[in-house]
């Protein structure tokens, strides 16, 4: 799994710098970045053959026939956990090259590392919003009634926190946005922010020494920020859940 679009990015600002081709393949030898747009999909086989050995290769003058290609070069196989997901390929003689290629072979793996957690976060929170949707908005209680600890722990609600329901009363983009980028900035990396509608949404966020240890010190926390945000009342009737939250 290689991110095309920063993949390109990269090998067009590094060809920019060392003045040599650059390319990456993906785990099949297909070219997806490239600082030569005429090469984009191309299959590499000498790339290909660095990928299924997991070994790189140096391609000097004299070797041009051999692995069917048109220039020296070096090609390297980027890896994560032990898991090769494609090449990198610069132009040029080896002995010039290779140092660059060192480099950008540890950019290209750095990248598959963001792009797994990018994943592994997005995974992780969907299905924490999806449990606290439920949880929130599914009224048979007795359905999450005989795992209700097991919830409220896996979610962190077992400690002090407030539920604020906030109504946006206006359809301004640049004031939701404004709004939005507030909560963000209070968001600590356990709260959470659940969007109802562009316009109404529910922040759960913990107690702390900052903010206050009790309901009444968090809700003073929140009236003082200069923010319309209403504890506990909404049009969609969320007052008996705020309850149910901090009693759990």
């Amino acid at each position: 799994m290689v991110n095309q679009h920063w993949a390109q990015k990269v090998v067009k600002k590094v060809a920019t710098i060392i003045k040599r081709n650059v390319q990456v393949t993906n785990q099949s030898g297909q070219i997806i970045a490239t600082s030569n747009s005429k090469r984009l999909g191309e299959i590499h086989s000498a790339a290909l053959h660095s990928i299924e050995r997991h070994l790189p290769i140096e391609i000097e003058e004299q070797d041009l026939n051999f692995w069917k290609v048109k220039a020296p070069g070096i090609i390297l196989p980027f890896e994560y956990n032990e898991k090769t997901y494609g090449a990198l390929i610069i132009s040029g003689p080896p002995e010039e090259v290779r140092e660059f290629s060192h480099i950008l072979k540890i950019t290209a793996e750095f990248i598959i590392e963001q792009e797994f957690e990018r994943s592994h976060r997005l995974k992780n929170e969907m299905s924490r919003t999806q449990t606290l949707s439920n949880l929130l908005f599914n009224r048979d209680h007795s359905v999450h009634s005989y795992n209700r600890k097991q919830i409220v722990e896996a979610l962190g609600l077992n400690s002090r926190l407030a539920v604020a329901t906030i109504s946006i009363h206006s359809t301004s983009k640049s004031k939701i946005s404004a709004l939005k980028s507030v909560l963000s900035n209070w968001q600590l990396h356990d709260d959470d922010l659940l969007e109802l509608t562009p316009q109404e949404l529910i922040f759960i966020f913990k107690a702390n020494t900052h903010r206050g240890n009790t309901q009444e010190e968090l809700k003073h926390f929140i009236q003082n920020a200069n923010v319309n945000i209403l504890l506990g009342s909404s049009p969609h009737s969320i007052f008996p859940m705020m309850n149910i939250l901090f009693s759990l």
